[in-house]
């Protein structure tokens, strides 16, 4: 037993729709040019953390109102947030354990200050204190 396929009729039949609301349904040329600009904005977005490994980094490690967890904080004062959200994103990876953003400085989870100065000199990162 084959299964029969239902006839559908064709959008462009002026019986069975309207022909106020016919073009309502239609993606004009400008909608999809808009669509494309968003598109293209959206890949404007930074992939590198380059300008963040520029200047100076300083590692430390905190337990002080976190609930007696140890985190390693890395503070630095070049590049914008989506750059440090990167590295952030970066580090999380390579090392393994949870990693965010808090203001302007990257909280890694656990005291990994000798991990991490390995990873951005690697990187190519110029002065990292501890």
């Amino acid at each position: 037993m084959t299964r029969q396929k239902k006839k559908t009729a064709p959008i462009d039949n002026e019986e069975l729709y309207n022909p106020i609301f016919k073009n309502t349904f239609k993606v004009t040329d400008a909608h999809s040019s808009q669509q494309e600009k968003k598109v293209k904005e959206e890949k404007k977005v930074l992939t590198t953390y380059q300008e963040v490994l520029k200047g100076k980094i300083v590692l430390r490690i905190e337990r002080k109102g976190r609930a007696g967890k140890t985190v390693t904080l890395i503070e630095t004062s070049f590049g914008n947030q989506d750059e440090k959200n990167l590295l952030a994103k970066f580090l999380r990876k390579q090392l393994g354990c949870g990693s965010s953003l808090e203001g302007y400085i990257i909280v890694v989870q656990g005291d990994q200050r000798e991990r991490i100065k390995e990873l951005l000199i690697e990187e190519g990162a110029k002065q990292v204190k501890l």
